[in-house]
């Protein structure tokens, strides 16, 4: 049983086509109002069914009907959860199983992989996407990002309303029938939106704020800064310009008179190889691993969090529990600079 697999492993990656991925890119960069994501509903898995790319080896035919089933019952439920809540659990979960095909089918070691067939996958998925692209142009709206299975446009909304848009960008996929697009959100357009780069932006629906991209969302940060992040993206898609300026000052006082709380600005690491294992392969300095060793603990196991902050000096840290105020504020002021300036280019395109 192990040669056979291993001699199917071997024939699943041996000339395996590359996989180049889904179209990713940015347009236009800014604050941008009245605009609408048309996304490809469940894009891979419907290719990948359509098109029965299946695995290398599939002897029982379950890959595709499976699939194929899985998909039809999210979609039962996907529809039950718009009146019932309590479907909105299962139908996620769904998602989750039926989005992982295209990524297990071009897993190298998998079971029923097959990389070519991802490799095909991404190809049509980049050819659906490029297609709702020119639809999108045909008809009025500007395309503003585009991330593999979904656009942000410019939405012409004087004349159309949202649904009718995506059905007129619908129809231009006469090559792709059982491919359908679903407008983001279903009865209204998005009030504004700030497209930093590609796979970074934030917007507002019905004063909702939504960010996407580590840039905005980054859990490592700390948290003074994660703060800072969303109220400031939260002034801004409402456009108060002195809001932002405010709060960046108001920060930044604290900071200088040293007013800021641990909480705010520890830094919290998970430990990923224990301390010794850390210690036998080190390479350089790793804040949160020389604290302990510093400390004189050296049997610290993997999974342990560290919660620690900067000290002025080279390489200089100390654990949060024994916090003093005595951070390192000329570090914490440059941070404060570098995410003030994330909101640099939507000042730019707000200047006549």
């Amino acid at each position: 049983l192990f040669l056979f697999f291993s001699d199917y492993l071997k024939v699943s990656r041996e000339g395996a086509k590359e996989n180049k991925g889904g179209v990713s890119e940015v347009l236009e960069t800014g604050l941008f109002e009245n605009v609408i994501k048309l996304d490809v509903a469940s894009m891979y898995p419907n290719i990948i069914v359509a098109n029965n790319l299946g695995p290398h080896q599939d002897p029982l035919n379950i890959y595709i009907p499976l699939l194929d089933n899985l998909k039809k019952t999210r979609i039962t439920y996907k529809e039950k959860a718009k009146s019932d809540p309590s479907y909105i659990p299962i139908q996620s979960a769904l998602k989750i199983i039926i989005n992982g095909s295209y990524g297990y089918l071009g897993c190298s070691h998998g079971l029923f992989n097959n990389p070519d067939n991802a490799a095909r996958t991404t190809e049509i998925g980049s050819e659906i996407i490029l297609s709702i692209k020119l639809g999108i142009e045909k008809h009025g709206g500007i395309p503003l990002e585009i991330d593999t299975d979904g656009i942000i446009c410019k939405f012409p909304h004087q004349s159309f309303l949202p649904q009718e848009f995506n059905d007129l960008v619908q129809k231009e996929l006469t090559d792709y029938p059982y491919m359908e697009i679903e407008p983001e959100p279903s009865n209204g357009v998005i009030d504004i939106v700030y497209i930093y780069k590609k796979k970074c932006y934030a917007h507002l629906y019905n004063g909702k704020l939504k960010i996407v991209g580590t840039a905005f969302n980054n859990r490592a940060l700390e948290k003074v800064f994660q703060n800072y992040i969303k109220e400031s993206l939260n002034l801004l898609l409402h456009k108060d310009f002195d809001g932002l300026e405010n709060i960046y000052q108001s920060l930044k006082e604290r900071i200088e008179n040293r007013k800021i709380e641990s909480d705010e600005i520890k830094k919290s690491v998970r430990m990923k190889a224990s301390l010794s294992d850390y210690m036998k392969a080190k390479k350089k300095y790793t804040a949160h691993y020389d604290l302990w060793i510093e400390s004189g603990i050296l049997d610290v196991p993997a999974g342990t969090t560290t919660e620690f902050y900067k000290l002025s000096g080279k390489n200089s840290y100390k654990f949060a529990s024994n916090y003093e105020y005595d951070y390192d504020v000329q570090h914490y002021l440059k941070l404060l600079a570098t995410k003030k300036s994330l909101f640099d280019r939507a000042l730019e395109s707000c200047t006549p």
